[in-house]
């Protein structure tokens, strides 16, 4: 997304050591191969001003780069480089004139790779023929939210029409949305997001700002979650019985939060999170669409449900502790979160303190609710 990505030995040797996602661009070769290429023609980073699409795959590789000594890739030569150590996140350019090629010869090429791999596109064709060629490969839109400007201005007014707020969502079925963060906030990403669990990715984040921006709009959904279930809690721990069914379901929150730290005890620290998702590249159970929204809605509401939970248990009768402990719930998932994650992976002890606050809150609730309901037993 935004400039081609050609790495050098060092520029490979320091994304693989730092665990870095590597995104490249793909177009299609006269001879049909996957070029690791930005351009449609040559001459911006290389000799010649030649198309891509009417030179051989040969002839690409055999045009020098103006400022290092590296040669144009195909997909297999960088599957070969990277050899699965660390996760690949493939762009299929498009003319949007129906030319699968580029994502034939990726379905060839990732048969037999052995990593992460994630492949979008801007044209919704595309990621329909991954999705037909690749089922089980991670897929995403990359998307905007006018598409007014520069090469946008040739296609039809029916194809910018489905563009346009994701309209093709249910026929590409993405699994994430890679949307311009310069157009964020925008309804058709926080749809995609909070009702249908697509993660949100943003492109192309340059500055602090579009960073800061990029994590506000990560955090607004969330927060807004919280907000509504820390006014419902409140209220439905006064009725007799709830407090009661809100410490056991903070037990599962506990079983969950264990089990999750015993998993991640066994996980290879160095492995990025983000190849864990992508790791089973080409194995992925298949699940429908509805199954696989359910699951990451459901996963999103328990997450934000479990920190009201904790939060409201220890702050039974005291609003202002209540408030606080929800703002600063929220400040830490919006500021802190890569800090506290990078020390959790640390220290694991933390985690494990953490979970024994919350069994501590789970337990008084249960206590405190079957007093409320059985008086006599104190």
């Amino acid at each position: 997304m935004g400039q081609a990505l050609h790495l050098n030995d060092n520029d490979f040797d320091a994304a693989v050591a730092g665990n870095f996602a590597i995104e490249v661009d793909l177009q299609p070769s006269a001879d049909g191969e996957a070029m690791v290429h930005h351009d449609y023609t040559l001459g911006r980073l290389t000799e010649g001003d030649t198309e891509l699409l009417s030179m051989t795959a040969a002839q690409l590789k055999a045009a020098p780069f103006r400022d290092t000594p590296e040669r144009m890739m195909t997909l297999g030569d960088l599957c070969e480089r990277v050899a699965g150590r660390v996760p690949l996140v493939l762009e299929v350019k498009s003319r949007f004139d129906g030319d699968r090629r580029t994502v034939k010869r990726m379905a060839e090429v990732l048969a037999s790779y052995r990593g992460p791999v994630a492949a979008m596109s801007f044209d919704p064709g595309q990621v329909v023929a991954i999705r037909e060629t690749m089922p089980h490969l991670v897929r995403g839109i990359v998307a905007e939210r006018r598409y007014a400007d520069g090469e946008w201005k040739r296609l039809p007014p029916d194809k910018i029409r489905e563009m346009t707020a994701l309209r093709h969502a249910f026929r590409t079925r993405p699994h994430f949305v890679a949307y311009w963060v310069d157009d964020l906030p925008a309804p058709a990403p926080w749809i995609a997001r909070n009702l249908f669990g697509c993660p949100l990715l943003t492109w192309t984040v340059r500055t602090p700002e579009q960073r800061a921006r990029a994590i506000l709009i990560g955090v607004g959904a969330a927060t807004l979650l919280r907000i509504v279930f820390a006014g419902l809690t409140t209220q439905l721990l006064e009725i007799v019985g709830l407090l009661l069914a809100g410490g056991i379901l903070l037990l599962w929150v506990c079983w969950k939060m264990w089990r999750e730290l015993r998993h991640a005890a066994h996980e290879d620290p160095d492995v990025d999170s983000t190849s864990s998702v992508l790791e089973s590249n080409g194995n992925m159970p298949r699940k429908t669409l509805a199954q696989a929204t359910w699951q990451i809605v459901v996963a999103d509401v328990s997450m934000s449900l479990d920190n009201v939970l904790a939060v409201a248990g220890a702050a039974r009768e005291h609003p202002v502790v209540l408030i606080f402990g929800l703002a600063l719930s929220i400040a830490m998932m919006g500021i802190a979160a890569s800090f506290i994650a990078r020390l959790l992976q640390r220290h694991r002890w933390i985690a494990y303190v953490g979970l024994a606050v919350i069994l501590y809150i789970a337990g008084e609730m249960i206590y405190r609710g079957a007093l409320e309901i059985w008086p006599g037993a104190s």
